[in-house]
């Protein structure tokens, strides 16, 4: 995957989307009544860490939310 693709935080395009809490905090696929967040109120940051690149999103505590966040990397 290194090879192929940037990994640097300023070429990650990253989607965030959230809805009502339903008992489920984080969701691996986006389904239905998520809405899209443009103004992306979260703080991202690239790390390395254990030979692993990590994203780590700080979400700010506004409501109670259930979450989706999908990223796109650009190839090299």
């Amino acid at each position: 995957m290194l090879t192929y693709y940037n990994i640097s935080q300023p070429k990650i395009l990253v989607n965030f989307y959230y809805k009502p809490y339903d008992t489920q905090l984080l969701y691996y696929t986006l389904g239905t009544g998520f809405i899209n967040d443009n103004k992306q109120n979260f703080n991202g940051q690239l790390a390395y860490e254990n030979d692993e690149y990590i994203y780590k999103i700080t979400i700010p505590k506004t409501g109670n939310f259930s979450y989706f966040v999908s990223f796109t990397l650009t190839e090299k």
